[in-house]
């Protein structure tokens, strides 16, 4: 249902204008429903989803083109409108990948929870979709209205819970048949 409403909305957005960064301060109407459509922002309230659309730059990334790398600066939040992302740890030259996102789904989560680099690579397995938030217009945004800061930080803790059960899982189901061998 929301992947239908999402979808909707990007495509009547892509079809009615140049994406361009110089566009995203002269927000249509169009990009407000692309927000207001994308499952992470549902409830929130119109005075809050009118902000985040002036905010937000859309932007398109090519298969294979890597969004962020580890140790990035964290300064960005990306909402998934369309295309698959994976999040990948690099180890001795070798990509292992942590996790594959999709249509609905967010990153860059450490850009608003943490000061630190960025933990994983992010990079795009086909055409990608994104709408970018910078950490600092957030902030401020989350400063001068405390409620939707609030709001808008408990969604992010429930996405970083969500993906450390999914990388325990990982971790079980890789490690489970060595511990059974050795025993334990």
């Amino acid at each position: 249902m929301w992947f239908r409403a999402l979808k909707s909305a990007w495509n009547q957005y892509s079809e009615s204008s140049v994406r361009s960064p110089i566009e995203t301060h002269i927000m249509p109407n169009t990009l407000l429903r692309v927000v207001t459509a994308h499952p992470f922002l549902a409830g929130f309230d119109d005075a809050h989803l009118e902000q985040l659309a002036l905010m937000a730059r859309d932007m398109c990334f090519e298969k294979g083109v890597v969004i962020f790398l580890e140790g990035d600066k964290s300064c960005e939040f990306y909402l998934l409108v369309h295309g698959m992302v994976a999040l990948e740890i690099m180890s001795h030259g070798t990509q292992h990948r942590v996790q594959t996102l999709h249509d609905g789904d967010e990153f860059g989560t450490s850009a608003l929870l943490s000061e630190r680099s960025k933990v994983l690579q992010a990079r795009a397995l086909d055409r990608v979709d994104v709408l970018v938030f910078d950490r600092e217009q957030l902030l401020e945004a989350f400063k001068a209205d405390p409620a939707f800061g609030l709001a808008f930080t408990l969604r992010l803790v429930g996405v970083v819970s969500e993906r450390l059960s999914a990388a325990r899982e990982q971790l079980l189901d890789l490690y489970a048949p060595e511990a059974r061998r050795a025993g334990t």
